[in-house]
């Protein structure tokens, strides 16, 4: 659904711990070309059209995803680097 916003090329949703236990929702979003997201805009745009546990809190912005030579995404990857990603609860990057 994310796929789908407006000036989103692709996108990737991941789980990350979180402090209170389970995971978090994390999405690493490609701009299309020519767009930018706005991280908040972006989160807004979810919140009013998906269930509240699948609004996203951290977002982050990346140049690509990375991906295996199969063409699929390195999910893993995403969890274990540390990249700055939006994050919804403190309307900050961390």
């Amino acid at each position: 659904m994310i796929g789908s916003a407006p000036g989103v090329a692709e996108c990737c949703a991941i789980g990350v711990p979180s402090p209170l236990g389970e995971e978090d929702v994390k999405v690493v979003v490609v701009a299309a070309a020519g767009a930018t997201v706005d991280p908040e805009e972006l989160w807004q745009w979810c919140k009013g059209r998906m269930a509240a546990f699948m609004v996203p809190r951290y977002i982050e912005v990346a140049a690509a995803l990375p991906r295996a030579d199969t063409g699929k995404v390195m999910k893993e990857e995403l969890r274990t680097l540390e990249h700055e990603a939006w994050d919804s609860e403190t309307q900050e990057r961390r």
